[in-house]
């Protein structure tokens, strides 16, 4: 089910108030960056609730920040009906790179083997068919929470995730 588009007045103050809940504000470069992106995605909820964020997550974290900002920023020449999943293979690409421990890949070798199962996999199947350990299984599921769905215990990605990566 798909929210109404919000119109730009409503776009700044979701975003003034969700970073200012955070410590965080958009300012100078940044602000004229992050409002640069086109119009219509900044007035969608779903792109505009992904990239705050992936936004806040890098200024708090600050990684890598103004290379990852300059790969978000790539959405704008990007038409409408792309950006959105552009923005989520960014966020994917991030996962990928901080969820690595020791040089062991964490995010690809759990989703990949998710997406696979179709029906999903419960924490204990992964643990064996990666042969992760249980807090690298839990550092995913925290990561990913908002893009998984549980049923009888086992995770599946949400269609809408799997939508806009396929």
């Amino acid at each position: 089910h798909e929210m109404a588009p919000m119109t730009r007045k409503d776009s700044e103050a979701l975003v003034d108030h969700y970073l200012g809940s955070r410590g965080l504000a958009l300012d100078g470069k940044r602000k004229d960056q992050f409002w640069s992106l086109p119009e219509a995605e900044m007035g969608s909820p779903l792109f505009l609730h992904l990239l705050l964020s992936e936004w806040s997550v890098i200024d708090t974290i600050g990684w890598k920040h103004d290379v990852h900002i300059e790969r978000i920023l790539v959405i704008q020449a990007k038409e409408m009906s792309k950006s959105i999943a552009l923005l989520f293979r960014l966020l994917m690409d991030r996962w990928e790179e901080e969820l690595e421990e020791s040089q062991v890949a964490i995010f690809g070798p759990i989703l990949s083997n998710i997406v696979l199962s179709r029906a999903g996999l419960t924490e204990e199947e992964l643990l064996e068919i990666t042969g992760l350990r249980n807090s690298q299984i839990n550092i995913f599921v925290t990561t990913m929470r908002e893009f998984l769905t549980t049923k009888s215990g086992a995770m599946n990605v949400s269609s809408q995730v799997l939508e806009y990566v396929s």
